[in-house]
């Protein structure tokens, strides 16, 4: 029954999805809670990646599971100009969305370096990219950019797990839990070298954690 309740409610989401009915409040509200209730669950497949995401998020892993994508626009300007054998840079990583393609597309003989700050969300990274075998491709920091380095307090939105900003006004929904504290790096001291990151930053290319 609830599987009958789940292609349903996906049949409608997609039938009012960029509609005006679909920017009315209460619908919207209505859409996030039946969204909770019908659990899609941690797992979502999109363009050919199996990605892990948090059930909690109402934003991206929403969009992906009942649209099948997010950002898809941005996503193929990204790939068109990443080449296979290229350095590309993600910086705000997120889950991977964008960083599983860009791996793909770089190839063996390329690498991405990607930056996400918040903890549960690098988790989640490192998990996505061993599970589509793309570890060996990508070097993630667990730190965020700034024009200085230093920790600060992250706050998280808690409609959108990748909606992150030092100030909690300036969030939707401007309620928001913070994140834990996190770092931030100075890129202009960047270095790509394998060998030896740049020391304040964490880096992690190896084994990914299980949430399974």
């Amino acid at each position: 029954m609830k599987a009958y309740l789940k292609a349903a409610y996906v049949r409608v989401s997609r039938l009012l999805h960029h509609t005006p009915l679909s920017r009315v409040r209460w619908v919207a509200s209505l859409h996030n809670w039946l969204y909770g209730r019908l659990s899609f669950g941690d797992r979502v497949s999109v363009g050919g990646f199996r990605l892990y995401v948090d059930p909690r998020d109402r934003t991206i892993a929403k969009k992906i599971a009942l649209y099948g994508g997010y950002e898809p626009f941005l996503q193929g300007v990204l790939l068109r100009h990443a080449q296979a054998g290229t350095v590309v840079i993600d910086v705000g990583a997120n889950v991977g969305l964008h960083t599983l393609p860009l791996a793909g597309k770089v190839g063996k003989s390329g690498r991405v370096i990607a930056f996400e700050p918040d903890p549960e969300n690098h988790s989640l990274l490192l998990k996505n990219l061993q599970a589509n075998g793309l570890l060996s491709r990508v070097t993630v920091y667990n730190v965020g950019l700034s024009d200085k380095g230093g920790g600060a307090l992250l706050y998280q939105s808690a409609a959108n797990r990748g909606g992150l900003s030092l100030r909690p006004r300036t969030l939707t929904p401007p309620s928001a839990r913070p994140s834990l504290p996190s770092r931030f790096a100075w890129p202009s001291a960047m270095t790509c070298s394998e060998s030896s990151p740049p020391s304040p930053w964490s880096r992690s290319t190896s084994k990914a954690p299980s949430r399974s």
